[in-house]
C-alpha cells in the first residue's frame, strides 16, 4: 500500500511507498492497521484528527483521532489502483483539545 499523506497546514504531501496495510474480507482498508503502522515507522501522528479522500465524493472524510476502533475502515472505492500498486490520501490536523 502506498500513502500520500498531508499535514494541515503545511502544503506538502509525502510520499510514503510500500507501508503494510491489511484489508478486510470485503477489501476495505483496515485503517487502524496503517496508522498502527505509521507509528512504527515514527511517523507523527500522536494527537492528530484523521481524514481519508473519498474518490466517489471527491472530498476529505474525518476518521477520528490515532485511536481509531478496530473497525475502522477506508472503502475500497476510495483506494486508487495504478495496475501494479494500491493508493490512499490521507490528511493529518492537529487536534486542537
Amino acid at each position: 500500500m502506498d500513502v500520500i499523506l498531508s499535514y494541515v497546514p503545511e502544503t506538502q504531501p509525502e510520499y510514503i511507498s510500500e507501508i503494510n496495510a491489511q484489508l478486510f474480507p470485503n477489501g476495505d482498508l483496515n485503517l487502524r492497521s496503517l496508522l498502527l503502522n505509521f507509528e512504527s515507522l515514527g511517523l507523527p501522528i500522536q494527537d492528530k484528527l484523521v481524514y481519508y479522500y473519498s474518490i466517489p465524493c471527491a472530498l476529505y472524510y474525518f476518521c477520528g483521532s490515532e485511536h481509531l476502533e478496530r473497525c475502522a475502515a477506508i472503502p475500497q472505492e476510495s483506494i486508487e489502483y495504478d495496475g501494479q500498486r494500491r493508493i490512499v490520501r490521507l490528511r493529518l490536523r492537529k487536534n486542537k483539545v
